[in-house]
This record gives C-alpha cells, sequence and structure tokens, in this order.
C-alpha cells in the first residue's frame, strides 16, 4: 500500500514540474523576453558595423521576414529574401520566383553587401545562409563561368557533412538548367561570389576584413551574418530577462498584429530590461489599436487624388502597370476620374465606394474596376481564381479595342495579387519579346512558359506573389484551350 502511495506521489510530482516547466517555457516566450532579445541582436549588429565594417561601403540588407525585426527601418535601403526552406535537406532549390538579381547592381557598386537573419534554436547559422544563399551564389558563379567545375563554384560553411555537399553539388547541374529554362539576359560578374560567414564568436578582425576584400582576390565576398546567439536549448538566462535565440521567427504565431514598424518607431518604450511582462503586452496591444484607428482617420477620400502610390508604379509593357496602395481603408467615390488611364483595377477589400451620381456611375464603372482581393491572403488568391475570367476579359477588351490604351493593376503591396494578374495577361496577349500578339492569336502555353514570363516581370519589378497566387494563375492558364 505504501509503495503504491509512494509512486503515485511522485507521478504527480512529475506531472506538477512538467506543468511548472511548460509554464516557464510558456513565459520566457512572452513578447518581453523577444523583443528584448531582438533589441540584444541588434547592438551586435551596431557594434559589426561600427567595429569591422566601419571603413568599407557594405550595406547591411535584412533577410525578409524575419531579419526584417533585426534593424531599423532606416539602417536599409532595401531586402532579399531568400527562404530557409530552400536550403532544407534534400529539398535544395534555386527558386525562380526569389531571383534577387537586384543584389547585383549593388555588389558592383559596393565594396561588398552583408545579409542579416537569425538562426533559431539548434542553428548556428540558419539554412536561408547557410545553403540557400551558397546555392545561389553557385547558379550566378556558373553563368558568368561557365568553364569552371561546380565544386570550385559551390562554397558552404564547414559544418556542413561532405555528404551533403555531395548530394547539393549533384543537384546543382539540374537547378543550373532550371535557371536557363527563363532565358533571361546573360549575368556577367566580375568574379565569382563566395559566401562569408560572420556570426557571434567568429573571430572576424578588420585585418581580415581587408584582405578579403582585396580587389586582386579571385572572389568577390558576400557576407552572411547571423544576428542570433547560438544557445544550446534555445535560450539564455540574463539578470532581467531571458535571451530567445531567433526570437522574430514565426512572428505571426505571437505578434498579434504588432511589428517591427512599431517596435523600432517606439524603441524608447522597450528598451528598460527591469519592464514586466504584462506591461510590454500592454503597450503592444496600445500601439497596435493606435495603428488600426490612425488607418482609419487617414483613409482618403479620393476625387482628385491620386490614390496610389506614385513612386511605386512601373511600367511593365507600354500598357500595362503596376502600383500599389500606401493608404487603406479607402472610400472612393463614383465622380473620381483619372485621364493616366484607360482602366484601373483595384484589388482589395478595403475600399469603399460612395455612389454620386448615376450617369458618373457608368463611367466609373467603366473606368475602373473593384475586387475584393487583400494581397497576402490565402483566400484571396484562392478567390483569384473564379474571378481571372472576367479580369482577363475586361483587360482584352482595353487592349485591343482603344488605341495606345493604358491599364493600372493595383493591389496593396503592389507585388501579389496585382502581379498574378500581370502575369495572366501577359502570357495571353503578348509573346516572348513582349509585343502585343494579334487578337485570338493561337498559342502554347504551358508551366516553362510562365515561369519564363514571370522572371521577365522580376527583371522589370522586384516582386514576390505568393505561391497561392500563382497556383490560382497557372490553374486558369492551363485549364484554357490552345485556341485562347
Amino acid at each position: 500500500m505504501a509503495q503504491n502511495e509512494s509512486i503515485s506521489d511522485r507521478t504527480q510530482a512529475n506531472r506538477k514540474l512538467r506543468k511548472k516547466e511548460k509554464e516557464e517555457r510558456k513565459s520566457n516566450l512572452g513578447l518581453k523576453n523577444r523583443l528584448l532579445s531582438i533589441i540584444h541582436d541588434h547592438r551586435y549588429l551596431i557594434k559589426l558595423k561600427n567595429e569591422i565594417f566601419s571603413n568599407y561601403k557594405i550595406p547591411l540588407i535584412p533577410n525578409e521576414r524575419c531579419g526584417l525585426w533585426y534593424m531599423k527601418p532606416s539602417e536599409y535601403t532595401t531586402t532579399t529574401y531568400f527562404k530557409s526552406t530552400d536550403g532544407h535537406n534534400h529539398e535544395w532549390d534555386f527558386s525562380l520566383r526569389r531571383l534577387n538579381f537586384h543584389l547585383l547592381p549593388l555588389l558592383e557598386q559596393n565594396d561588398s553587401l552583408g545579409i542579416v537573419d537569425s538562426a533559431r534554436s539548434g542553428k548556428r547559422i540558419p539554412d536561408s545562409l547557410s545553403k540557400t544563399i551558397p546555392i545561389w551564389c553557385a547558379i550566378l558563379n556558373k553563368a558568368s563561368f561557365p568553364d569552371r567545375a561546380w565544386n570550385d563554384l559551390l562554397v558552404l560553411p564547414p559544418d556542413i557533412s561532405p555528404l551533403e555537399r555531395s548530394e547539393i553539388l549533384a543537384k546543382l547541374p539540374f537547378l543550373f538548367q532550371k535557371f536557363q529554362s527563363l532565358m533571361l539576359k546573360p549575368i556577367i560578374l566580375k568574379r565569382p561570389l563566395r559566401p562569408v560567414w560572420i556570426y557571434l564568436g567568429c573571430h572576424l578582425k578588420s585585418e581580415n576584413l581587408k584582405e578579403l576584400l582585396d580587389s586582386d582576390r579571385e572572389f568577390q565576398p558576400l557576407f552572411l551574418i547571423t544576428v542570433s546567439i547560438e544557445c544550446k536549448d534555445g535560450s539564455l538566462k540574463y539578470p532581467h530577462f531571458t535571451y530567445i535565440q531567433g526570437a522574430a521567427d514565426d512572428h505571426e504565431l505571437w505578434a498579434r498584429g504588432f511589428d517591427y514598424r512599431m517596435l523600432w518607431e517606439n524603441i524608447h518604450l522597450f528598451t528598460d530590461e527591469t519592464i514586466n511582462q504584462d506591461e510590454v503586452s500592454r503597450i503592444c496591444q496600445m500601439l497596435v489599436e493606435s495603428k488600426h484607428k490612425k488607418d482609419s482617420c487617414d483613409a482618403i477620400s479620393a476625387q482628385e487624388d491620386v490614390f496610389w502610390n506614385v513612386n511605386d508604379t512601373t511600367e511593365i509593357t507600354k500598357h500595362l502597370y503596376v502600383s500599389s496602395i500606401p493608404k487603406l481603408p479607402l472610400t472612393l467615390s463614383t465622380c473620381w476620374k483619372n485621364n493616366q488611364f484607360n482602366l484601373i483595377m483595384i484589388f482589395d477589400e478595403e475600399i469603399t465606394l460612395v455612389e454620386m451620381d448615376k450617369a458618373d456611375s457608368h463611367d466609373f464603372g467603366n473606368h475602373v474596376k473593384l475586387y475584393p482581393l487583400t494581397s497576402r491572403t490565402k483566400i484571396a488568391s484562392r478567390k483569384l481564381r473564379k474571378l481571372l475570367p472576367d479580369i482577363v476579359r475586361s483587360v482584352e477588351n482595353i487592349l485591343y479595342n482603344q488605341s495606345n490604351s493604358k491599364i493600372l493593376l493595383v493591389c496593396r503591396t503592389g507585388d501579389d495579387i496585382s502581379i498574378g494578374v500581370l502575369l495572366a495577361c501577359i502570357v495571353l496577349f503578348y509573346n516572348e519579346a513582349w509585343h502585343l500578339t494579334p487578337q485570338n492569336t493561337e498559342r502554347k502555353i504551358d508551366k516553362k512558359l510562365v515561369h519564363k514570363q514571370l522572371a521577365r516581370i522580376v527583371e522589370k519589378r522586384r516582386v514576390q506573389p505568393s505561391r497561392a497566387t500563382l497556383n490560382s494563375v497557372n490553374y486558369y492558364l492551363m485549364s484554357l484551350t490552345p485556341h485562347h
């Protein structure tokens, strides 16, 4: 009997211990510890910039999405998007949707670049920096130096096993063939790109940097910076907070509407390490609510106003333009007109239409088309599949029935729904040289053509349409007969 009670007591004690450990882990992952960890990592970045990079032109660039949290928006002029999933074991890939070619002129203009990201628990370097970018470098190197062996063009960090390296090398010819299928204009690098990894404890000194940046070296270094501290169990105890490795990762699961812009715009509210968790949560909630109220107050009633972002408008072809919407929600009157474009297509749910005059409403309906499709939402991307036939018909009608027509495609980000629509229209109405073809031209549509046209769009405008949007566009295009 006594033995059974002893076992029962131990079982209950173990349950309590596990519950306490679970609660402690949950508490450690709270907003206070995450934000203080991000601020801690940012200090390392500033130290690196001031002590190591200070004598050189090496712009630091955050890698979306996690890397955006670790730099103030004023500290960079562009971003990169290299996904860790393209570097995962046995999933190595060269993304045709995320070409990141905007980095190449920046490399020409500077001594080098520093790409910033963080690693989650258990890793010293994230897969985005350890494998995705090295594969990207190897592909571009091969394009510029076709006679060089893959083994010389692929540089990986020392902790990648010889087996994994050999498997990546075996896949590179296939990835290069995929890249070549885009038939883009030739990439000409003066020297092969070589990744150089920087992380806390890597012992990089300014004299090492001088040697690496010597213009007589046979390679161009590309610095890949991991800002997070490698922790044995993913956390580290400090006097007033618990440091979390890769604290900004998967922010949509913990930030609750709070974002990196709010953090850096209000950084003075978060630097006190003695502040308690509840107070940090209250401040974050207050900032999120305040932003929502401000957005509502900023909603413009567009009469003569140009409601799209003029500085973010790109001429893709002489007929088709793309832009983003800087302020939402938007109230649009039916008497609003614009003489620059024959047709304006707006893709967003936060547009309110106010009918002023029935005659004006008829003209407005011919001039402006509204579709409740909000970029970066999977629901909208799926709805696009059903709406594309109507959207494409409207574009076709203007393209072929109004001479010298101009059509503007606008979504809130300027890089998702509007790009999906643009891609469908270019595939259907343009040849590979982007000349408008005669109406009802027979064409063979396949995924290779779609990839090629998307790559050309990426050369014109830095965009990252979501996989769900591209799936909808592919579904629609592949469902058409060759005699469109």
